[in-house]
């Protein structure tokens, strides 16, 4: 794994006497911090017209309701697998819209962006067993990756 700016900056501070990850994430990182991070790594589903799509994290019926209008207007014109396609795409930058910095790299942002697709696939394959989807990463080429999925037909 390639190590990130701030790890590095981190580690080579002349204040800082540990120089190992491990007391990096223990020093740095809160809880909390990856407690809200799951909220990404394990979303918040529901099956809606025989199809998995994301909703947000409380549920809310006014959103909740949105999403799903959004998907019927997709459906209608597109089909159910190009409206849960875009029903469930998250643009990686997105996710952190206020914290990224010029010294993010756009491999940090595809890095979290695979780390997103192996935890939807184990998700997706432990809730939903009776079906089969595709997870996918795209627009790396443009350095700022979104994942989806979609059930295969």
């Amino acid at each position: 794994m390639k190590t990130n700016w701030k790890y590095k900056k981190w580690k080579d501070s002349p204040v800082s006497e540990y120089k190992d990850i491990e007391t990096y994430i223990g020093m740095e990182v809160f809880p909390e911090d990856v407690e809200l991070f799951s909220y990404i790594l394990l979303p918040n589903t529901i099956l809606y017209k025989d199809r998995v799509i994301m909703i947000d994290v409380d549920g809310n019926g006014d959103v909740v309701a949105s999403i799903k209008k959004n998907f019927d207007d997709w459906n209608a014109s597109h089909g159910g697998q190009v409206a849960q396609w875009m029903t469930n795409k998250t643009l990686v930058s997105n996710i952190f819209l206020n914290s990224i910095t010029p010294e993010t790299l756009s491999s940090t942002l595809i890095q979290i962006a695979k780390l997103i697709q192996h935890n939807w696939e184990y998700f997706l394959m432990k809730n939903y067993p009776d079906k089969r989807f595709v997870v996918e990463i795209g627009d790396i080429e443009w350095e700022d990756p979104y994942v989806t999925f979609y059930q295969q037909e």
